[in-house]
Formats: C-alpha cells, structure tokens, sequence
C-alpha cells in the first residue's frame, strides 16, 4: 500500500490557550497561514523567492479583508525572517511559540507552505483547507544528483511527491491554492493492517 501523503506528526489539536484565542481573533479573517521550512538536502529557501511569494499572499489577504500569519520552523534561518522584515510585506510573523503551530494549522482558512517539508505539506492537506506550495529550488549538490529537468530515480527527490499532489489535486500554488477530500492516512494505514491480519492462515 502507498499512502498518499506521509503521516503527520500531529494528531487532534490541542484546545488554545486564552492567549493564543485573543491573538487569533484580534487579526481580521481569513486567515492565510504561510508555514516556512528551510535548506535540505538538495534544496533550498530562496530569501527573493519567498518575498515574492509572500507579497502575493500579503495581497491575496488584503483583497479579502484578512491576514497574512507566518511561522518558522527549527530549519528556518535566520536571514529569511530578516528579508521578509526588510521587503515590508504585511504580514503577522508568530515568533517565541506565541502561538502553537497545530493551533495556527487548525485555525488557518488556507494553507501555504514551502515545499521542502513532506510532512508540513501533509499536515496542512489534512485540514481539507485549500493548499498552496511556496516554491523552492535545487541547490548545487541537488542540480548535480537529481538533475534540473524532470523528476529523477532518487528516493530523496521530493518532486515525485509534488507531482502526487498535483495528480490528486491536492495541493496547488500561491496563486492558486487547491483542496480535494483525502482519507486519514492513519486510518487507511492501520485498515490496511487489519486486513493482512485478518488475512493471516492460522
């Protein structure tokens, strides 16, 4: 069995705190959530890239009335939050845990996220919420292993999931954020395992 997406490491969100609650209905609605990963093997964050991403989403949230929210990760450098506090973008960045992430995942009205992170990408799908990928490009090691062109055989070359996700409609651009109904990968999972169980000779 292949699951579509991978399992998330987060389960039912957890109920927010006073604090979270009032930061989250002071800011207008909807809520466009921009989730940062950062470098990986192979790929990187491009600072120009994700400004440029993020004034598209910084628009999209004002022709609506609503807000820009973007949060870090461990892998996020340093250097991407100065560039999107240079560019001026509109934007509420979540700094110090302010707000928890699953909280800020099950509240957002759509979903952006850099397309380096599997598991980030599969976590927002599973909110059924309209999905967008931030792009982000082969680094050197990556243009030499993989190739440029296409998709390659490697196990490490994350466009074969981005073209899953495309496939299924899934997840789609900043400009053009997709949803499609998606069974819990969790539960497809151990379904799965109850029928070889079951299917075991005694």
């Amino acid at each position: 069995m292949v699951l579509p997406i991978a399992l998330g490491r987060h389960g039912k969100p957890p109920k927010p705190t006073d604090a979270e609650s009032k930061l989250l209905n002071s800011l207008p609605r909807p809520h466009l959530l921009a989730a940062l990963g950062g470098p990986t093997r192979y790929w990187r964050l491009p600072e120009d890239r994700l400004v440029n991403s993020l004034k598209v989403l910084a628009q999209r949230a004002k022709s609506t009335g609503g807000t820009l929210i973007v949060i870090g990760s461990p892998r996020t450098p340093a250097s991407a939050f100065e560039a999107v506090r240079a560019s001026g973008v509109a934007c509420h960045v979540i700094l110090d845990r302010e707000v928890r992430y699953p909280i800020l995942l099950a509240d957002a009205d759509e979903n952006f996220v850099t397309a380096d992170s599997v598991s980030m990408i599969s976590e927002a799908v599973m909110t059924g919420n309209p999905v967008g990928l931030i792009p982000v490009e082969l680094d050197s090691e990556g243009r030499q292993k993989l190739g440029i062109e296409g998709v390659s055989i490697s196990r490490r070359d994350i466009r074969k999931f981005w073209a899953n996700l495309d496939r299924l409609g899934l997840a789609g651009t900043v400009d053009r954020p997709l949803c499609n109904p998606i069974e819990d990968p969790v539960r497809m999972a151990a379904d799965a395992v109850k029928r070889l169980l079951s299917q075991r000779v005694p």
